[in-house]
Order: C-alpha cells, then sequence, then structure tokens
C-alpha cells in the first residue's frame, strides 16, 4: 500500500457527510464572542464528504 491509499483505508467506514448550509454558517459565525467588523469565511470543509 502506498500514500493515498492509507487515507482511504482510514476513512473508507467512516459515514458520509454532507455540506452543511449558509444557515449553519451564520449560527456558527454568531457564536463568535468578538466577530471581526469585515470578517471572510473560508469554508475547506472536513470529514469524508459527499
Amino acid at each position: 500500500m502506498e500514500g493515498i491509499e492509507y487515507l482511504y483505508e482510514l476513512c473508507e467506514a467512516l459515514p458520509r457527510c454532507g455540506p452543511g448550509d449558509n444557515e449553519f454558517t451564520k449560527r456558527a459565525f454568531y457564536a463568535i464572542p468578538k466577530p471581526p467588523k469585515h470578517p471572510f469565511i473560508l469554508d475547506i470543509g472536513c470529514g469524508p464528504g459527499v
């Protein structure tokens, strides 16, 4: 086995996760105690994907 094959083996049994939505992002952002005046949100995702 080489490189990325180890990652595939590790993740193949995990449940698939779908993307969130704008409402979830807003809820997460407004949970920040002192958000920046001009925020920039980068959603790079996580989990095994869809």
